[in-house]
């Protein structure tokens, strides 16, 4: 009669202890899902405030912010899309530079109508609200025109596009900062665009404008702003240079 009793005690201890394990595996992913994913949460953000005040002043040029910065003044995100695992973020890629305008409004004046040239007008369909540091002055956007940004196709198909930052004006120059991509459609995803190159499209839309237009490209700036080694957020296939585009008549 010794054995039974012993062999029903086993079992109950082995059905608590169980149930022990249970418990302590679900208080492991509450924790994980409520504590440590919250304090990853507000470490991105943390980073995000932190990366939105870099910028640069490079030789002969006023500062330059790093980022294309979103409504909620963080660098922006690309709609919060992923790029191998981690966040996208928009770099400044190309520097306008305008030497001929007479003031603030003609300068945005003659950089639509280069841009409506070189086959980037402003299109409908693309998100806005965006902003770009100069001299870390905040400049908001063109096209001013809600919802549009510089594009080289409509936004249905794979496009070049981007939002331009400024006039700033020094040294009787207007600066202005802009970031352009390259999306391809993904029909099939909750974002119906997916992000291809920013290098592409950067380098498109000036050689474009040096092609069409009395813009005319000067150099390669070095702005340092790629993303290489974070282990949070990357630039893609951002090369750290933005090209000098310069408007001489």
């Amino acid at each position: 009669m010794i054995f039974p009793f012993r062999y029903q005690t086993t079992t109950n201890l082995k059905i608590i202890i169980l149930f022990i394990l249970i418990a302590i595996s679900l208080s492991t992913i509450y924790f994980f899902r409520h504590h440590v994913n919250k304090q990853t949460d507000n470490l991105s953000l943390s980073v995000l405030t932190l990366l939105s005040s870099n910028s640069v002043q490079p030789q002969g040029y006023p500062r330059i912010g790093f980022w294309m910065i979103a409504p909620n003044g963080q660098p922006a995100d690309w709609l919060g899309k992923k790029y191998n695992g981690k966040q996208l973020i928009e770099p400044i890629n190309i520097v306008i530079v305008d030497s001929v305008a007479v003031s603030g409004e003609n300068a945005k004046e003659r950089l639509i109508e280069a841009m409506t040239l070189a086959g980037y007008p402003a299109r409908t369909g693309h998100s806005s609200g965006y902003s770009g540091y100069i001299a870390k002055i905040l400049y908001s956007m063109l096209p001013e025109q809600k919802n549009h940004s510089f594009s080289n196709k409509h936004p249905e198909l794979d496009n070049n596009h981007g939002r331009i930052f400024g006039p700033h004006q020094e040294n009787n120059l207007y600066y202005f900062t802009g970031a352009f991509s390259r999306e391809n459609i993904a029909p099939l995803g909750k974002i119906k665009h997916t992000f291809a190159s920013f290098n592409q499209a950067r380098n498109d839309v000036a050689q474009k404008l040096d092609e069409k237009t009395s813009y005319k490209i000067k150099e390669r700036l070095k702005l340092g702003n790629s993303l290489l080694n974070n282990l949070l957020f990357t630039t893609g296939d951002h090369d750290d240079m933005a090209i000098v585009v310069f408007a001489q008549e």
